[in-house]
């Protein structure tokens, strides 16, 4: 007989736990657009970022926000001044609580190629954010097709249809992923 144990956090989260220059610009861009899509990491070719900045071309009423650094980071940065992304997509530097942010987005993007544990994931369900992810094992095993909203990796049909039934049902999908993180992946 084998359990499975896993990883748990909880999310200490203070209104005021982040860089009003930030949070301005976020707020800038809920203004002008219907929905802001973000997420946080070290930011490497692994974590699938592209594939994001790939569909925002095409799904003009949405921004990004990337929160952290790392050796991928420049290359996200020069595709978006190639295809006139720069007003639709901020880069926020590292962050020691990132998850505070989250109060600012939509719907919280998690498009690694691989993962052991999507801990930025669990956070994001325990602030009630709605969240698209890969369809991978490692994440199918903490969420449901219901309580987060899954697309093919490397396939912009399939991310754009995840995001916008993410943001069309982000209440719903929040509430339930809130509640599994809840029930399974505190500390």
């Amino acid at each position: 007989s084998i359990t499975t144990i896993y990883n748990g956090c909880n999310v200490d989260f203070i209104q005021g736990d982040t860089e009003p220059v930030f949070t301005h610009k976020i707020n800038d861009l809920k203004k002008r657009y219907s929905a802001v899509l973000g997420t946080y990491a070290y930011v490497t070719k692994r974590k699938g970022l592209q594939q994001v900045l790939d569909v925002l071309v095409e799904l003009k009423d949405f921004a990004f926000v990337i929160i952290g650094e790392g050796p991928e980071l420049q290359n996200l940065k020069n595709f978006c001044v190639r295809k006139n992304l720069l007003d639709r997509v901020l880069f926020v530097p590292y962050q020691r609580k990132p998850y505070c942010y989250l109060d600012f987005i939509d719907v919280f993007m998690m498009t690694s190629y691989s993962e052991g544990f999507g801990l930025s994931m669990v956070e994001a369900a325990l602030l009630n954010k709605a969240i698209v992810c890969s369809d991978i094992p490692s994440f199918n095993e903490i969420f449901d097709k219901d309580e987060a909203a899954f697309f093919t990796l490397n396939d912009r049909v399939s991310l754009t249809q995840a995001i916008l039934k993410a943001h069309e049902n982000k209440i719903i999908m929040g509430s339930k992923a809130c509640k599994k993180a809840l029930d399974k992946f505190t500390a």
